[in-house]
């Protein structure tokens, strides 16, 4: 193992352990130097061992205790049963105001009356033959059926009941005027038949289809259609003559 010292003059000097003892020559300034003995082994530096101890954490203090004070109520009156309210008052519903068009003056509901028990001798006068043909029908041992014609008074009977309701219930001049307009109507109807019984045309396509061919040839017949045809003409010229007066009347 070499042996390392300094010289004098501050020089390193590295030489075998064998020359321990002797005086050698420094390399550099040349001084002889004498060499020391070989230093016993260097013990060895002791270890520490480091351990990291971690500091104890002091523990937290626990947490106060609140003290939870208890709060009584204090003692509430049980409810007493009071008398509900009384209804409010509703004030009453004003009635609305009477339209003109359909308000029937007093002085104007004889002659609606009058109107109304016109329309019915009118159904009386057209369901009358209308009855008398199925009366035959059901006393004849052989029949042919009820003719056509029959049917055709009868629903304008029922239309003419319908009518005399209408007007009765809502009198107004307009109701009077409607009712002008089917007498008129219907006296046309009346006249075109009129025409074919006394001209006794039993072969028009109408008279065939209405079985007049019997009542073509009845005088009786033909004075029903002539006496129905002035009831209806009458009707609508009185209907529609008061009606535009009583229109005229409002207008005023």
């Amino acid at each position: 193992m070499p042996i390392k010292f300094t010289c004098p003059a501050g020089h390193l000097l590295n030489v075998a352990d064998r020359l321990a003892g002797r005086e050698v020559r420094c390399l550099r300034c040349g001084t002889m130097v004498q060499v020391p003995s070989a230093s016993p082994p260097a013990a060895a530096e002791p270890r520490l061992e480091v351990q990291v101890i971690e500091p104890a954490l002091p523990e937290p203090p626990p947490a106060p205790t609140a003290a939870v004070e208890v709060l009584q109520s204090p003692p509430v009156d049980p409810p007493v049963a009071t008398a509900p309210p009384p209804p409010a008052e509703v004030p009453p519903v004003p009635r609305p105001p009477a339209l003109p068009g359909y308000e029937c003056p007093a002085s104007e509901r004889n002659a609606v009356l009058g109107i109304a028990c016109a329309l019915g001798a009118m159904a009386f006068a057209l369901a009358a033959p209308s009855f008398y043909e199925i009366v035959e029908h059901l006393g004849a041992t052989t029949s042919a059926g009820v003719a056509r014609w029959a049917f055709a008074l009868m629903a304008l009977a029922a239309l003419h009941v319908a009518y005399a309701v209408y007007v009765w219930q809502v009198p107004d001049w307009g109701s009077v005027f409607v009712v002008a307009l089917l007498e008129l109507g219907q006296a046309m109807v009346l006249a075109f038949a009129l025409g074919l019984l006394l001209a006794s045309k039993t072969e028009h396509a109408l008279a065939q289809w209405f079985d007049l061919a019997d009542a073509a040839r009845s005088d009786l017949a033909r004075l029903w259609c002539f006496f129905a045809l002035a009831l209806s003409s009458a009707i609508a010229f009185l209907c529609g003559r008061y009606g535009l007066a009583w229109r005229r009347r409002l207008a005023d």
